[in-house]
């Protein structure tokens, strides 16, 4: 019992000698709580508005990689332009980006009859097939059937890039030649804008950007045989950057 009676007298003492010591200082124990506390509180405040700035940040960086992952568009890549007409009236524009680091050989071939500089290409041209939300073909210049049209290059036709880009919606790829029987799958100029996954189907080069909803309304006007009921034109195209 003595023991603890001393314990007591010395805490009480050194709680007497702080509360002196504050109360000489112009503070009291009351004073000094409050201070406390305030400096507590803006500690929270620099801390809360740390981790919010870190994870804005984190999150912005995570919305930038996710852009760039899921985004073609965002990186340097040649796009074209496709202005459309059906039966003589303006109905909107597609906008095509070709890959052109795993599609060298196609890139060039699309890059030349988009716009033409040889004095031939894909303006003018028709839009010769389309099934309903499966897949439009045009570039075949020379006869709008899919019988004609040709390569840029001397050979007229080649053997596309194996890019090994999948068949998916969106997706733009290199149509073989129907001039050709020796099924070595060469290709010309014809080009198919690709509505739902097409498991087999290779020559992938592109991809549509915008417009996409434009290309569906197009595939709507064919028939069960794949004819368009509507006149369906390339009115003008060319490169965009």
């Amino acid at each position: 019992m003595l023991e603890n009676k001393q314990v007591t007298s010395e805490d009480a003492f050194k709680s007497n000698t702080v509360t002196i010591f504050l109360e000489l200082n112009g503070m009291n124990v009351s004073t000094m709580a409050l201070m406390q506390h305030q400096l507590q509180q803006h500690s929270n405040n620099v801390q809360q508005k740390t981790q919010i700035a870190t994870s804005g940040s984190l999150q912005s960086a995570a919305q930038s990689t996710a852009t760039l992952i899921c985004n073609p568009s965002v990186r340097v890549y040649p796009i074209f332009y496709f202005n459309i007409e059906m039966n003589g009236s303006p109905c909107g524009r597609i906008l095509i980006e070709i890959r052109n680091d795993v599609a060298p050989k196609m890139a060039k071939n699309f890059s030349a009859l988009s716009t033409g500089e040889l004095g031939f290409g894909y303006k003018g041209c028709q839009i010769f097939q389309c099934w309903e939300n499966e897949s439009i073909i045009t570039g075949d210049f020379e006869l709008n059937n899919g019988r004609g049209g040709r390569s840029v290059f001397e050979e007229s036709f080649f053997m596309p890039d194996d890019t090994k880009i999948l068949a998916i919606r969106g997706s733009v790829g290199m149509r073989r030649s129907q001039k050709r029987h020796d099924n070595l799958g060469l290709v010309g100029s014809q080009f198919r804008i690709i509505l739902r996954e097409m498991r087999g189907f290779t020559g992938i080069f592109a991809f549509v950007i915008e417009g996409l909803e434009l290309v569906e309304k197009i595939s709507q006007t064919g028939d069960s045989a794949g004819k368009p009921q509507s006149n369906i034109v390339i009115a003008s195209c060319g490169k965009l950057q």
